[in-house]
């Protein structure tokens, strides 16, 4: 997906849609942040968050 597509998703979304989005990214830096065994998965973390403006539903 690129990141212009991303970025229109992101505009569409409504004030719940965003702040569910919001927490799920919270969660995420949280864990990469304060997770045991982190090493190398810093990667992986972001690879995720990746994923998660991916799947943003299309509007």
């Amino acid at each position: 997906m690129k990141i212009e597509e991303v970025g229109e998703n992101i505009v569409k979304l409504n004030e719940n849609e965003a702040k569910s989005l919001l927490m799920i990214i919270y969660t995420v830096i949280d864990a990469a942040i304060y997770g045991n065994d982190m090493e190398g998965k810093y990667k992986e973390i972001l690879l995720e968050l990746i994923n998660i403006y991916g799947n943003l539903p299309k509007k």
